[in-house]
């Protein structure tokens, strides 16, 4: 669930770079390329926009394991949950628009719920996957775990979310090569 670290990486200007990590040739031309990328103006239906388009360059060291990547990134918060039928329905006019091609997304199996969907497509001659994922609403029992719990449930809500990336993936020679 790689998309979910994603906000976490907003202050990549001030991170130290990763040593040996490149970032794609022409990194902010590429930045300029995927902000104008359509699916950025979709308003999915019970849904609220937290914030703008985030940029976020690559190689900053983010922790010991975690480097940050070329890419743009959105999310929503969402009032209802979306299954993959809905999801194509609300982005597919925007990634036909921009010739996007489906991506096979990682192997592995999803929580219960999440939706991924993944396209590709070559952008300034840089391989570039834009993952659309979908997670639902949590539902949590949040009673206390010691001796003063009460026995009946207390419920919290927290929202689902939808979150858009786009990612340059310099390694892809094309989209049909899946070896990062």
């Amino acid at each position: 669930m790689v998309l979910a670290l994603l906000p976490a990486v907003a202050a990549c200007e001030s991170t130290p770079r990763a040593p040996g990590c490149v970032p794609p040739p022409h990194e902010d031309g590429l930045l300029d390329e995927y902000a104008r990328d359509p699916v950025w103006i979709v308003q999915p239906d019970g849904a609220t926009r937290v914030g703008r388009p985030k940029r976020i360059k690559a190689c900053a060291q983010m922790s010991r394991e975690d480097v940050s990547w070329t890419s743009v990134t959105l999310q929503f918060q969402l009032s209802r949950d979306y299954d993959a039928a809905a999801l194509r329905r609300t982005y597919e006019p925007a990634v036909r628009k921009q010739d996007w091609l489906v991506d096979e997304p990682p192997p592995g199996p999803m929580p219960p719920g999440h939706v991924l969907l993944q396209y590709c497509r070559r952008v300034q001659d840089v391989t570039s996957v834009l993952a659309i994922e979908s997670q639902p609403v949590r539902r949590m029992d949040v009673r206390p775990s010691d001796g003063d719990r009460p026995t009946a449930p207390v419920w919290q809500e927290e929202p689902g979310g939808i979150y858009l990336t786009i990612t340059a993936e310099p390694s892809r020679r094309s989209c049909q090569d899946t070896t990062p």
